[in-house]
């Protein structure tokens, strides 16, 4: 997992550098989507994980990292008129 995200920072890292001399801001921004509070079962995906990873990533580029929380607009905007339609 950490060489899987390195290469991602380093990529990320040269998106950031031409960024950085066109004199753009580069942040991070991590989204959350959904509520694993709401799974039944054991849950694959964890968010407070996710985060984590996110941050390090951040970290390792020298950009400061923001935290969204898009739960509610989630559900009430794209997964309820998903399951309305099906």
């Amino acid at each position: 997992m950490h060489s899987i995200l390195r290469m991602i920072a380093q990529n990320y890292r040269m998106k950031w550098v031409f960024m950085r001399l066109c004199r753009h801001d580069v942040v991070g921004v991590f989204m959350r989507n959904w509520d694993e509070a709401e799974e039944r079962g054991d849950s694959a995906c964890s968010a407070h994980a996710d985060w984590t990873d996110a941050q390090r990533v951040a970290a390792h580029l020298g950009i400061p990292i923001h935290h969204a929380d898009f739960v509610r607009q989630y559900w009430t905007q794209v997964f309820s008129e998903f399951v309305a339609q099906v």
